[in-house]
């Protein structure tokens, strides 16, 4: 009867170190876990803002260089026929 004794007395150690361990270890490793992944995608999203803008300007920038070709070619038309 006394290893009964002993294995419930074990088994409530190990249970209690376990509980420790999870609040004192496991708790605020996951809380920071989480934070991390919350501003992993925070970041994707911004990231996602300036691909778009980025887009935007190709396009505008595309419409400069074609407004500026046309204006040259005005322009050189105009210096030739002086």
């Amino acid at each position: 009867m006394e290893w009964v004794a002993v294995a419930a007395e074990s088994t409530v150690i190990i249970l209690f170190l376990g509980a420790v361990f999870r609040y004192v270890v496991l708790k605020p490793l996951n809380a920071s876990i989480q934070a991390l992944q919350k501003t992993i995608e925070k970041m994707n999203a911004q990231e996602d803002k300036r691909e778009e803008k980025r887009q935007e300007m190709d396009k505008r920038l595309v419409a400069v260089e074609s407004s500026t070709k046309s204006a040259h070619k005005r322009i050189d038309e105009i210096v030739e026929g002086r």
